[in-house]
């Protein structure tokens, strides 16, 4: 901690000094949050006579900084830097959960570096960005998360053209797994296993909205024992009829999986597929509006074709902040990431759990909200969730119970102190459906509802 303030202040002379002569003008912007929460029962089991299922509650925080240096005009180096991501009082020596709590001297994390170029070629983003994969047309599908790369895009009157190439994640020093390259491998010779992300993408402005079409080729080969190739299109549409908006989105994704050590295992085709529509109705201070979202889960009838789990595999979908615009508490239920999943679940029958990604799903939400005033907000959303395929039960179990993840009642209230800061509350009601039955007809399960508040703080 001593050595990062050191280094602030250093450069803050240096700038204070020398500024004119580096032409350098630095900004500081950033997000401070902090939420507290409550959870009635997150394992979603009923009380036995031998164990009584626990509440949980925590508060977390974090400081996100963005500190933007103007070398000259049309270049910018941003870093992004997070301080204190932490629960309260959770000793980093004996977390329990799932993302490591570091200490006081460690828990500054600066995990984007990157610089904007504008040329009169287009403008250019180079290195550590938001690309995991980003965000496209509307919020459907998207995911955030950090990974380094070259994105790219241009302007032709209204039309805008983007590309990108991201690499995901990269192994290094596999040799000894892959002694013999296979010869999808060869390229890389055992000795570098990435996944990999390109895009080209179209936007286009239109009189009361916007549309566009992106292609996306993944590479996935960092399982160093098979190789993943999938082509994803996925085309949207936002506009307004009157006092409509309408959103609708979607994705086919295409391609092969190989096992590449082994030739007796088949190849297993890629048939994914995903859909979303969203039609807001606006009364003034007041809206209503209904979603649908379709997102293909594996069948188990064809083992020769995939057509789930690609957005797990790709980390799509994945930006579904709890009072988000599109989500749901079964696909959040702890959305500050610093929580397990489900929780005792696990123990019950571990094909029972969610992840934090939206995938073999059927859901139809209504919602609605009003403004009082200009500093109140009220929200109000219920979901009805299904499953779109069974999980394939373990080897010796009895097949899945049920597709019913359940049904969930939102109810959210903001209340604007100042324009850069909120205050919320939130509240939501789980109807636990018996897909969390898992393979055990006799498992006992009960809802769950959920309380929570936060400040939220933008400059």
């Amino acid at each position: 901690m001593k050595r990062f303030l050191a280094v602030l202040l250093t450069l803050g002379f240096i700038m204070a000094f020398s500024g004119s002569a580096l032409a350098v003008t630095p900004d500081i912007a950033g997000q401070y949050y902090a939420r507290g929460w409550y959870f009635s029962n997150p394992s979603l089991l009923a009380d036995t006579p031998t164990k009584e299922q626990k509440s949980l509650s925590f508060t977390d925080q974090r400081l996100r900084l963005f500190l933007r240096l103007k070398i000259v005009e049309g270049v910018t180096i941003t870093s992004r830097m997070d301080l204190l991501e932490t629960i309260w009082g959770l000793s980093p020596a004996h977390s329990s959960f799932n993302k490591p709590i570091r200490d006081d001297g460690g828990n500054i994390q600066i995990d984007q570096s990157y610089a904007d170029i504008a040329t009169r070629l287009g403008q250019f983003r180079v290195g550590f960005q938001s690309a995991t994969p980003y965000g496209w047309g509307t919020g459907f599908m998207d995911s955030t998360g950090t990974a380094p790369g070259v994105k790219w895009q241009r302007n032709y009157g209204n039309a805008t053209i983007s590309a990108d190439w991201f690499v995901q994640s990269r192994t290094n020093n596999v040799t000894a797994a892959k002694t013999t390259p296979p010869p999808a491998l060869q390229n890389i010779a055992g000795t570098d296993v990435s996944s990999d992300l390109y895009d080209l993408g179209l936007r286009y402005k239109l009189k009361s909205g916007d549309a566009g079409i992106l292609w996306s080729f993944f590479r996935n080969a960092s399982a160093a024992t098979s190789l993943t190739v999938v082509n994803n299109f996925q085309p949207y549409i936002r506009t307004k009829v009157g006092p409509i908006n309408l959103e609708v989105e979607g994705y086919v994704m295409l391609g092969r999986n190989t096992v590449d050590n082994n030739p007796a295992t088949p190849e297993v085709d890629v048939r994914s597929k995903g859909v979303f529509a969203d039609a807001r109705y606006n009364m003034g201070p007041a809206y209503i509006g209904g979603r649908f979202f379709y997102l293909a889960g594996d069948d188990k009838t064809t083992p020769n074709e995939r057509e789930g789990s690609m957005n797990s595999t790709f980390g799509y979908a994945r930006d579904k902040r709890l009072f988000g615009d599109y989500s749901a508490l079964i696909w959040n239920l702890y959305a500050s990431a610093n929580v397990p999943l489900v929780g005792d679940i696990s123990v019950q029958n571990a094909g029972a759990q969610t992840t934090d990604i939206m995938d073999n799903a059927w859901i139809y939400q209504i919602y609605g909200g009003y403004a009082p005033t200009k500093k109140i907000d009220l929200m109000a959303r219920f979901h009805i969730m299904k499953a779109d395929q069974e999980p394939v039960a373990p080897a010796g179990a009895t097949r899945w119970q049920s597709k019913d993840y359940g049904s969930e009642l939102d109810l959210k209230a903001t209340y604007k102190i100042y324009d850069v800061l909120t205050y919320n509350v939130g509240a939501a009601y789980l109807w636990t459906g018996d897909y969390f039955k898992g393979t055990n007809a006799a498992a006992q399960l009960k809802n769950m509802y959920m309380l929570m508040h936060w400040l939220d703080l933008s400059f």
